[in-house]
């Protein structure tokens, strides 16, 4: 139970409006409306760009979804640029085969990721103002800051998956959107447009998610004792259909990798199949079909993200002291993991990522 206080006569209820002679009672905690703070960070779904696709000989290979590439010293330029070498597809000489004059040559792909300045500030009504105001006006500003670019981030990275670039690198033109080229369709459809009220979220669509990792030879997002786990975030009325699936009762692993304490194994909701199921309701509704949310199925490495700038606050002061400000940004970008030839021909691939479109009914 909070402890329940009188406030004094005068408060300020907003930013524009003043209640004068008037006893008001007030809650000595604030509350806020918040979902979940850096969803991604807090999964274990963030890491450093190592350069690996991970060392097969340690206990735990882990894979990040996102990949984060950092300087403290940038130099100028708005755009981070990361290599990728392919694999051989040869087959190789045998026997006395000569090997002179049939040697391959190495073959490149490339990732570019473009960054943005990102800012928001408040600003009080001044010393009356904060006099009037129970609660620290400068706390209270810092701290919401600080939830608005968290929520931010994670935004920018459901943003970056569907639309293939932040959100401002889109917004500011610097590059235009790039509709997701894997998706995962209900069983015997090939567009959004078929998907109807037979069209669940179910185990059996779960199973098709996995299998189409597979053949497409994706990374997974995690190995544990020799086994891979791949990530789905569902919307969570997707969630609501799925448990709703009888199969998905009847088979459905309670168990996360007994003993495994890795947050991207202790955040999930679930595992079913090899697949640790999240929910999340930055999941987007189609904007075609308003019946239609696409969860987003994610192996190892499917986006990137440059942070060029850490965080920063300013504090401007003008009128002798009398008014206050706060501001929080900084300069970051995602990207899809679509890597492109260095060669100039020839298409994107990704595979790290799809879309896995399904009907929802709302409650």
């Amino acid at each position: 139970m909070a402890d329940i206080n009188g406030t004094e006569l005068f408060y300020e209820s907003d930013q524009s409006t003043y209640h004068y002679l008037s006893v008001q009672y007030w809650d000595d905690k604030l509350h806020e409306q918040v979902q979940q703070k850096l969803f991604f960070e807090n999964s274990g779904m963030v890491g450093e760009d190592k350069g690996r696709e991970g060392d097969i000989h340690s206990e735990v290979p882990w894979y990040p979804i996102i990949e984060k590439k950092g300087a403290n010293a940038p130099p100028p330029g708005d755009t981070i640029t990361m290599g990728m070498k392919n694999k051989l597809t040869s087959s190789g000489v045998v026997g006395t085969s000569t090997l002179k004059g049939s040697e391959q040559n190495l073959s490149w792909r490339y990732l570019q990721v473009k960054v943005e300045l990102w800012r928001e500030g408040l600003a009080d009504k001044g010393i009356l103002g904060r006099l009037r105001s129970r609660y620290s006006i400068e706390a209270e500003s810092n701290d919401t800051l600080g939830d608005w670019l968290a929520n931010k981030k994670d935004y920018d990275v459901f943003y970056t998956i569907y639309n293939g670039w932040s959100y401002a690198v889109i917004t500011n033109s610097l590059k235009s959107a790039v509709t997701h080229p894997n998706w995962i369709y209900p069983r015997g459809i090939t567009a959004v447009t078929s998907i109807d009220q037979s069209h669940l979220m179910t185990a059996s669509h779960i199973r098709r998610c996995k299998t189409y990792a597979r053949v497409n030879n994706w990374n997974p997002a995690f190995t544990s004792r020799g086994k891979e786990y791949f990530v789905l975030i569902m919307h969570p009325y997707q969630r609501q259909m799925l448990g709703d699936d009888s199969e998905y009762h009847d088979d459905l692993q309670q168990a996360i990798a007994a003993g495994n304490d890795h947050p991207i194994f202790t955040s999930a909701l679930g595992l079913y199949y090899g697949v640790l199921l999240y929910e999340h309701d930055e999941v987007q509704t189609n904007s075609t079909v308003d019946t239609v949310k696409e969860s987003i199925f994610l192996g190892g490495h499917a986006v990137a993200r440059a942070q060029v700038i850490d965080e920063f606050k300013e504090r401007d002061e003008d009128d002798y002291g009398n008014l206050k400000g706060v501001a929080v940004g900084g300069i970051w970008g995602c990207r899809r993991a679509d890597w492109a030839p260095i060669a100039g021909s020839g298409s994107n691939i990704n595979q790290s990522s799809a879309i896995v479109p399904t009907y929802f009914e709302t409650i």
